[in-house]
């Protein structure tokens, strides 16, 4: 046992438990003696108590029966025929009244004195009784209770169905005299001013019976008043004016009018009377006079009866509050007690908790700035023992992730390589010791060519492979001192110490044979090349940042002239900079209006017309002149200005198709979309949207894909091009035979027009392979319910062997080279019959 305790002495959590046991038997034993003295309090105060609850209950029921019958009564009023109601009044003030009888005979009243107050509330309970049955009588009599309806319904009814009738027996009289029209009309009146009235007055009286506002009564009185008056004049008048033109039954029913209108009228003031006094409804006055006074009364003596009995508690809390006050000093002596073992035990705590606990907070923070660590103090607590030990281990794991992170930030994730971060610092290095050692350095900039058509065509995963591949071949090459890094994409760099020009071409060669090599990736042969710009130390420069930027002009060269390497020369640093000005001015041209379109003419066969044009950019630029597409479409793509231009094309397009049509030639236009265009959600969308600007043409348009254009994700791009063949877009698979030729997607795709590329037409006379592959495509196309066109037709001879292997289209020099809108109108108005004799 001794030992048990000496070492969970060690523990924080042992420590705490025993000095909350102590607190717990203290606290325990101070709440027993408390409990026994409430104990002789309650049996003290527990008869009072009873009596008192027996008592409330009393005066609770008597509360509740009288609240209830007030309630029911309002209910009664509104359905005065109800018979249950009126019962249930007379039931709850009964049961009212039997109580406060019960209540007189209680001890407790006795005891208290004050049988006076049940007395008045019973007197009161027995009136009140006799005031409702009195008004439940008149509530159920209506002339009792509004004695102004009594008056309308006996004396003023029947005055207004004798005007009415009066009334329709003149209007018979005279509605078909020619010469009584104007009587008529007057009659007419007399009719309609009548129904204001009594439509006032039925307004009034429910005005008064449900809304109370006098100011709108009077005013409805008022108006009353002027509307019989008006009435009056009128048959006055009518009398004396039309008295010759009456017949007998006018003038006796115009009597019969005057008559019930006096008595008509007499009645309202009556009523009229009766409203403006206190009897106009006789159950609200006895509910006002008599029966709330009474419910005020009993609710009043309620009142000091509920008082008597807050008296007799108020006495029986004040004797339980000086049990409670005698009761202080000892609870005061218990709390003082637990302070001071609250206080010794914070001190512990201080000791064995919060110091280790500041230790190890301070070495966090040394650890999160770098500092070295300081060691932990030794800790006499088991919990302190498990922080500092968990704080260690997490400084271990800490340092591992470093190391990791560290790694993974200078490093790239795919090839393990350096990445480009790790290069650059180390070539900076390396440049340092270069230029004290006065030696030669030379950096190497690498691009692989055609990666993009393997990723395209053979998927990301497979190029990613490859990149590794690569990485590994050119690593293993290399000498120990070398460094070679991949800085993003298809691209590496290498940089080579102690070397010059002449010292490096041996290396550049050996990378170049190293990478000729075919590679198999999961059983697939596949060839890479690669484009290698090369800048030497210090004859290129003495920055790291320039050596890269000089590798890279370089290397830009070698790719445009397909070269195996380059080595810089401050000569080739114009294009890089006229290719950042081309990025410039392409978007400025697209402002400013510097694209324009030629148009290339196509051939139909047999009929020779010329029914189909093929739209061609160009960008008449204001130093370089007329730039091709070659020129600058791949910087457009890659500087994302394309669809700008496409857009522009699109619409540029329409609008000579439409001017076309308005001087009598119908024409279709084929336009080249890029890669970026198919992969583009957004781009359908916007087609249609300027589709909708020029219906009269929508359907001239022809949109030309390439087949390795779909390649890279063929089925967002197949989406794409069903939504545009749903606009009524015409599709065209163009230089068919140059990509994969897959029989797949022209299925899947809704297409109308195949284009056979110029490199199989241009030869195709004296290459009978080629021939035989124009032959067969027309034959496969036709039998897909597919038009053919052929592109690169020069000469007679290649028209007559396309045209026997019954191809549609034609398009080609011998036609027509790409013209301006202005050129190729006059061009068109001028060959129509050239063009039948070049095909015949």
């Amino acid at each position: 046992m001794i030992s048990f305790f000496k070492h969970n002495l060690q523990s924080i959590q042992f420590r705490l438990t025993v000095i909350v046991i102590l607190l717990t038997v203290l606290l325990a034993a101070s709440s027993f003696h408390v409990y026994k003295k409430q104990l002789e309090s309650k049996y003290s105060i527990q008869q009072n108590s009873q009596q008192r609850a027996d008592i409330v209950e009393k005066k609770t029921i008597i509360q509740s029966e009288v609240i209830e019958s007030y309630k029911m009564l309002d209910t009664f009023l509104l359905d005065p025929r109800n018979v249950l109601v009126q019962e249930w009044i007379i039931t709850s003030l009964d049961e009212a009244i039997v109580t406060t009888k019960q209540l007189l005979g209680s001890g407790w009243v006795q005891e208290k004195n004050i049988t006076e107050l049940p007395e008045s509330i019973y007197l009161s309970l027995i009136n009140l009784k006799q005031e409702i049955t009195h008004l439940t009588e008149i509530r159920k009599d209506p002339d009792k209770q509004y004695p102004s309806l009594m008056i309308a319904t006996k004396n003023m009814r029947p005055g207004r169905v004798i005007f009415i009738n009066a009334v329709s027996i003149a209007l018979s009289e005279n509605e078909n005299l020619q010469n009584r029209q104007k009587l008529y009309k007057e009659l007419i009146n007399i009719r309609f001013i009548w129904s204001q009235l009594v439509s006032n007055f039925r307004i009034y009286l429910a005005n008064q019976f449900g809304s109370f506002d006098i100011v709108i009564l009077k005013e409805q009185e008022k108006s009353i008043h002027v509307q019989h008056d008006n009435l009056k004049s009128l048959l006055d008048s009518l009398q004396s004016q039309y008295q010759d033109q009456m017949g007998f039954e006018t003038r006796d029913a115009v009597e019969l009018m005057q008559h019930s209108l006096a008595q008509w009228f007499k009645a309202f003031t009556k009523i009229e009377s009766v409203h403006n006094s206190e009897k106009w409804r006789v159950d609200l006055n006895l509910l006002k006079t008599k029966i709330q006074p009474l419910l005020d009364e009993i609710t009043y003596l309620i009142g000091l009866f509920e008082d008597e009995i807050k008296k007799s508690e108020d006495a029986d809390k004040k004797l339980v509050n000086e049990i409670i006050n005698n009761q202080l000093l000892l609870l005061f002596t218990v709390s003082l007690m637990v302070i001071i073992l609250m206080m010794l035990l914070l001190y512990v705590i201080k000791i064995v908790v919060f110091k280790p606990i500041a230790h190890v907070t301070s070495a966090i923070k040394e650890e999160a700035t770098g500092l070295s660590t300081r060691l932990l103090p030794q800790v006499n607590s088991s919990e302190a023992k498990d922080l500092v030990e968990a704080f260690n281990e997490m400084r271990k794991q800490i340092h591992i992730r470093q190391d990791d992170l560290s790694y993974q930030a200078n490093h790239d994730s795919l090839t393990g390589l350096p990445n480009r971060k790790c290069f650059v610092e180390a070539l900076k290095s390396n440049l340092v010791k270069s230029k004290l050692q006065k030696k030669n350095l030379t950096v190497l900039l690498i691009d692989l060519n055609g990666f993009k058509d393997i990723n395209d065509t053979l998927g990301h995963q497979i190029g990613d492979k490859l990149l590794i591949k690569v990485g590994s071949r050119l690593k293993n090459i290399l000498r120990r001192d070398d460094t070679i890094a991949r800085l993003g994409g298809d691209e590496f760099a290498i940089f080579l110490p102690d070397s010059d020009q002449s010292s490096s071409i041996s290396l550049l060669e050996k990378i170049q044979r190293c990478v000729e090599v075919k590679f198999t990736i999961d059983g697939i042969n596949t060839y890479i090349g690669m484009s290698i710009g090369a800048a030497v130390f210090p004859e290129h420069g003495d920055d790291e940042n320039i050596l890269l930027r000089h590798a890279d002009v370089a290397m830009y060269v070698a790719k445009r002239q397909k070269l195996n390497y380059f080595f810089y020369k401050s000569s080739d640093d114009s294009y890089t900079i006229n290719r950042l000005a081309i990025i410039h001015d392409i978007k400025n041209s697209i402002d400013h209006e510097g694209l324009i379109l030629y148009f290339q003419p196509k051939l139909a066969l047999p009929d020779n017309t010329i029914d189909s044009v093929e739209a061609l950019i160009r960008w008449n630029h204001p130093e370089l002149g007329l730039v091709m597409p070659d020129d600058f479409i791949a910087i457009a793509e890659q500087s994302g200005f394309i669809n700008q231009i496409s857009y522009w094309a699109i619409e540029e397009a329409l609008i000579k198709a439409q001017h076309w049509k308005q001087q009598g030639n119908d024409i279709k236009v084929a336009i080249n979309l890029s890669v970026y265009n198919l992969f583009d959600v957004d781009f359908p969308d916007s087609v249609k949207s300027i589709l909708a600007r020029y219906r009269s043409v929508s359907g001239n348009l022809i949109f030309e894909i390439t087949e390795s254009a779909m390649m890279t994700n063929p089925k967002l791009a197949i989406s794409n091009l069903n939504k545009l063949r749903s606009l009524g877009i015409k599709l065209s698979i163009d230089d068919y035979g140059t990509g994969f030729s897959s029989l797949s997607y022209l299925s899947k795709l809704s297409l109308n027009e195949l284009k056979i590329d110029k490199s199989f037409v241009l030869n195709m006379l004296n290459d009978e392979r080629k021939s035989i592959i124009v032959q067969s495509t027309i034959e496969m196309a036709h039998k897909l319910g597919l038009n053919v066109v052929a592109e690169g037709v020069e000469n007679t001879e290649v028209l007559k062997r396309l045209s026997a292997y019954g191809c549609d289209v034609i398009q080609g020099y011998l036609i027509a080279k790409p013209l301006p809108d202005y050129e190729f109108i006059k061009w068109l108005n001028s060959n129509q019959a050239d063009m039948l004799q070049i095909s015949g």
